[in-house]
């Protein structure tokens, strides 16, 4: 258990100091008053107060405690490592049979989500200040992170080449956010999430690009390209406004997805174009 012993003029200070170092708060250590404070003769021979501070039920003593129990009651043997630094907390199980590793991930991390959600909710309770809790086991989320980048590229592409728009599994939060991080910098693909947790899911959809926004929009009509999805670029001014829109068939009207302006100043494409 990690411990500091610290000297300061009085009991409160090197408490205090001490809780500082180690990063902990008040009813995660144990203290140990080895040495009272005192003033001396006129000023001459005071002495410092020395305490010594234990952490008895930090994050880390916690996440082992829970894990102990965990694997115990589903009767797996496993090694594993804890580490907090910088208020996130890292437990990653590096050591585990294959059938064991299935059983704790779960279907596409599943098992691996919600046993983290609980772990979370052990470390932090009571706490004042919360703590990130990543669980991992043999690295398997930056695995499950470079499957998801390829599937976002390889789903872009078959938006693409059909022309229909794609609708991905139900994806836990993390997920879907590596799948708009992937393509968020693709020109003619945009996508957005739809549905309820936890069924939510990741909508991949290509668009046309045609710039000078203004004026191409209102002229789409004249090429029998008006019931497309748009991505509309106006470049004027010093400025760059970008609009993705998305066309609805029922009242056939386009509706703005997402906007983006480069530089302050230009004209919202959303109202202008309204």
């Amino acid at each position: 258990m990690k411990n500091v012993t610290i000297e300061r003029s009085t009991v409160e200070e090197a408490i205090a100091a001490a809780l500082e170092e180690l990063k902990a708060e008040n009813d995660e250590v144990e203290i140990e008053i080895i040495k009272e404070p005192s003033k001396g003769f006129f000023g001459l021979g005071s002495k410092d107060a020395k305490v010594k501070v234990t952490i008895t039920n930090g994050p880390e003593e916690r996440a082992n405690k829970f894990l102990d129990i965990l694997l115990k009651k589903m009767n797996i043997e496993a090694d594993y490592e804890v580490n907090y630094s910088d208020n996130i907390l890292k437990v990653d199980i590096t050591k585990i049979g294959e059938d064991d590793k299935g059983i704790i991930i779960g279907k596409r991390g599943k098992n691996l989500d919600e046993i983290q959600f609980l772990l979370n909710l052990m470390v932090n309770k009571g706490r004042q200040n919360y703590v990130r809790v990543i669980f991992n086991v043999e690295d398997y989320r930056a695995k499950r992170e470079d499957t998801l980048k390829r599937l976002a590229v390889k789903m872009a592409d078959k938006c693409r080449y059909y022309k229909r728009k794609v609708r991905l599994e139900p994806m836990n939060p993390y997920e879907r956010r590596i799948i708009h991080s992937t393509l968020q910098d693709e020109k003619d693909i945009i996508t957005y999430s739809e549905g309820e947790e936890p069924y939510r899911k990741v909508v991949i959809e290509s668009v046309k690009t045609y710039y000078e926004g203004y004026s191409a929009f209102y002229n789409l009509i004249n090429v029998g390209e008006y019931d497309d999805n748009l991505l509309v670029i106006d470049v004027g001014g010093g400025t760059i406004d970008c609009c993705s829109y998305k066309y609805d068939i029922d009242d056939e009207t386009h509706n703005p997805v997402r906007t983006h302006t480069v530089e302050k100043g230009a004209i919202n494409l959303i109202e202008e174009l309204r």
